[in-house]
């Protein structure tokens, strides 16, 4: 097994994949930032017979074996009906995401804005800003949205890239007013879900989705058993009730935020 770690999702992992095949790997698991791109390689993977795995998000449309990932749509309708629930004022709701052309990215925001105009509460999103795992960008444009949409209520971090996020609400919110949902489990948060600041994790797994990819990729490789076309998981919420049942797999959670490519 060779691991390839590319800097951020959607950057570099063309390069690694043509590393792969001409490595002659057997099988390859992914996480496809940018799906279009890869349609290509993934293609050219099963014409030679070289089955795809993608994990975390998925690229459809393309001859991948499965995908394995946390159901996003039903990540973002949590989110939102969570928020309807816990902010009692109308207002509006702000979306931090990484790149709305990664499927994972797009469908949580499709499933909060579906959750939201389903509750017929009185919140609905003000915009949806991408920040593209850039943390001076996430700092930056949650100064901005704060300064700017005076009824924002509360804020959605979709991706990993929250720290900024919430950097900026510490300087711009210490009342609290705004309520904050993140996306993930890692030692940086940890402090923020004790005291309140975040709401609520929404944690997609990162272990049983590793392993239950490697799992497919196995069984097709050794077995000759081919997988669902999806394998979906339940995304669990941690909140500070429930924060220890969940702190020994932050170091785990941790380890796997890198976006790797595996053959």
């Amino acid at each position: 097994m060779q691991f390839r770690t590319h800097p951020a999702l959607g950057e570099g992992d063309e390069e690694l994949f043509r590393e792969a095949l001409d490595d002659g790997s057997k099988g390859i698991i992914i996480a496809p930032g940018h799906p279009a791109q890869l349609k290509v390689w993934i293609r050219r993977a099963a014409q030679r017979r070289i089955p795809v795995v993608c994990v975390a998000t998925d690229a459809p449309g393309t001859e991948r074996l499965t995908a394995v990932s946390a159901e996003p749509f039903i990540s973002g309708a949590i989110v939102g009906e969570l928020l309807d629930r816990i902010v009692r004022e109308s207002g509006t709701v702000g979306v931090f995401t990484g790149d709305l052309s990664t499927i994972d990215h797009s469908e949580k925001v499709r499933g909060l804005k579906h959750s939201l105009g389903s509750l017929n509460g009185s919140l609905t999103v003000s915009g949806v800003i991408e920040t593209h795992d850039d943390e001076t960008t996430a700092y930056q444009q949650t100064r901005k949205l704060v300064s700017h949409d005076r009824a924002l209520r509360a804020i959605y971090v979709s991706t990993a890239n929250s720290v900024a996020v919430i950097r900026a609400l510490e300087e711009l919110d210490p009342e609290r007013r705004i309520a904050v949902v993140t996306t993930d489990l890692f030692p940086q948060l940890v402090p923020f879900l004790k005291s309140g600041r975040i709401l609520a994790t929404i944690y997609q797994r990162p272990e049983s989705q590793g392993r239950m990819a490697f799992e497919a990729l196995y069984k097709f490789l050794v077995e000759g058993k081919c997988p669902p076309h999806r394998i979906k998981l339940n995304p669990h919420i941690v909140m500070r009730s429930n924060l220890e049942l969940f702190l020994d797999r932050v170091s785990v959670a941790s380890q796997v935020r890198n976006h790797t490519l595996v053959s």
